[in-house]
């Protein structure tokens, strides 16, 4: 008498292994490449985040519609349009926006290039009007995902040859304050050495290389604070790009691999990260969600969630894939998105029938 077994209904397994497929199939789509979240969903700290009042965020929080950006990557046809992150993106062709999945639905209806009329809520102006050109993609995440790798990449980059001369630049004000600071001590010892006669232009020499030493420390300081925020910076910028390489890693496998069993019954088809990127110091592995049931407890997850704890446990991808949770009615989840760490608890959804 061991432990009993429940067995994945066969056509929930086979309806997934049919999206991943198709997901993987050569029909192209209208993409937009921006990334976003439900204003209901979304807490007020994050739209102060990116340029909110604290009163008109929550103006635009009591609306409950709309998606809030977190992310136009550079090159994308939501950047070409003038989206930014931050945005409120309220109404498309003049049909409200509920939330994601609206913003989804009429984006799709709307078809592969084809313009598109968005109503826009920005932080500081008065409701904006843009016309978006949607693109077309045989696979619009992977592309967002690689867009923004590819940005993530480049400020990285660009933050580093930064801090590369500002490091110099400090160098250089280190070197002239140590040569103005002996050059304060000659004069002192001038100075002191001076008869009555001299001793005008001797102070006058000390007073003008006293006021060099000053502005030298001047100098030093301000490099110095300017590299102490300028770490902070590349450390963000790392952080996105850490995060950007995981949404990506999903699809630069070319084994078809199918959603973890496990987590099927809560609403979330997930798969293990892969790649060059999940092996960097800091990183933590875990399952990136490629789709959510909308009717299901885990329809406030997001494509490109990461889930990198369960039950506050690591994750044991071996176990999952083998139905793990066939006993649990409820699980809690440890979710990555963006730069936040979530706590998510799920129940059980029941079974379809067959």
């Amino acid at each position: 008498g061991g432990r009993e077994m429940r067995v994945l209904p066969a056509e929930m397994v086979r309806k997934a292994a049919s999206r991943v497929k198709e997901r993987r199939a050569s029909v192209p789509q209208p993409w937009l490449g921006a990334r976003g979240g439900a204003v209901a969903q979304t807490p007020l700290k994050l739209f102060t985040a990116r340029g909110w009042s604290p009163k008109a965020a929550r103006q635009v929080s009591n609306r409950q519609s709309g998606v809030l950006l977190t992310s136009v990557a550079p090159g994308t046809p939501a950047a070409v349009a003038g989206l930014r992150p931050g945005d409120v993106v309220a109404r498309i062709s003049e049909l409200e926006v509920r939330g994601v999945e609206d913003m989804t639905l009429l984006i799709k209806e709307l078809g592969g290039n084809s313009i598109a009329d968005f109503t826009v809520f920005r932080a500081g102006s008065s409701p904006l009007k843009l016309l978006v050109r949607l693109s077309e993609s045989l696979n619009p995440v992977q592309d967002t995902a690689r867009a923004e790798a590819l940005a993530a990449r480049l400020e990285v980059r660009g933050r580093e040859e930064e801090a590369r001369h500002i490091e110099i630049a400090s160098r250089e004000a280190l070197a002239e304050e140590k040569q103005t600071t002996t050059r304060v001590w000659l004069a002192q010892a001038e100075v002191e050495s001076a008869n009555r006669a001299q001793q005008p232009l001797a102070r006058a020499r000390l007073a003008k290389e006293q006021q060099r030493a000053a502005s030298a420390q001047q100098r030093v300081e301000h490099e110095r604070l300017r590299l102490q925020a300028l770490w902070v910076q590349l450390a963000e910028a790392r952080s996105r790009l850490l995060e950007a390489e995981a949404r990506l890693a999903p699809f630069m496998s070319t084994r078809l691999s199918l959603p973890v069993k496990s987590l099927l019954p809560f609403g979330i088809e997930a798969r293990p990260m892969a790649g060059a990127g999940m092996r960097r110091p800091g990183f933590r592995a875990g399952l990136v969600i490629i789709s959510v049931r909308p009717d299901s407890a885990a329809a406030g997850l997001r494509v490109g969630d990461v889930i990198e704890t369960l039950d506050n446990q690591p994750l044991s991808l071996s176990e999952l894939q083998h139905d793990a949770l066939s006993d649990a009615s409820g699980i809690t989840l440890g979710v990555r998105r963006e730069q936040q760490q979530l706590t998510i608890k799920l129940l059980r959804q029941s079974s379809p029938s067959q």
